[in-house]
């Protein structure tokens, strides 16, 4: 997705979708030659050192792609207990029985939904995906198979 082409997935006001975003926002620092890799089911971005004399350029690059690769801010206002409710199903009750269907076990060490909601979002939230502890590329091969959250349709 080097090639431009990043910028298809935006919607219509411009806006990403949440399980897009990354790919995008590495796509696009990449477009403008820093390396960069995004996890679409983390929401993150990592970013490669860059040699001192590029950290400047390297810091506009990534300014630049934040400013033109941003998610669809329906998906940025703290959810509601029936959006926190259809997540944790979610978790529960597609996420982990898919995970288990292609052979991956884990302590999923599932919280009540009580402790879910209280930790959403805090670096002690939950989430299944965090529990498997197996090579990347096996993650990858489960995120084709068990799809993430539809938060479009969840948080309508």
């Amino acid at each position: 997705m080097g090639d431009g082409s990043w910028r298809e997935l935006a919607q219509d006001d411009g806006s990403f979708h949440p399980d897009e975003w990354a790919g995008a926002q590495a796509a696009c620092v990449r477009e403008q030659g820093f390396a960069a890799e995004g996890d679409n089911a983390e929401r993150s971005v990592r970013f490669e050192p860059v040699p001192d004399d590029q950290q400047e350029a390297a810091q506009e690059a990534i300014t630049s792609c934040q400013q033109q690769v941003q998610i669809d801010p329906r998906f940025n206002e703290d959810p509601d207990e029936q959006q926190l409710e259809a997540t944790y199903d979610w978790y529960v009750n597609e996420t982990i029985p898919c995970l288990e269907d292609e052979g991956f076990e884990a302590n999923w060490d599932v919280p009540t939904f009580e402790t879910f909601a209280a930790r959403w979002p805090t670096a002690e939230q939950w989430n299944p995906w965090l529990q498997l502890t197996v090579p990347v590329a096996e993650v990858e091969r489960a995120q084709v198979t068990c799809p993430g959250i539809p938060f479009d349709e969840l948080w309508e």
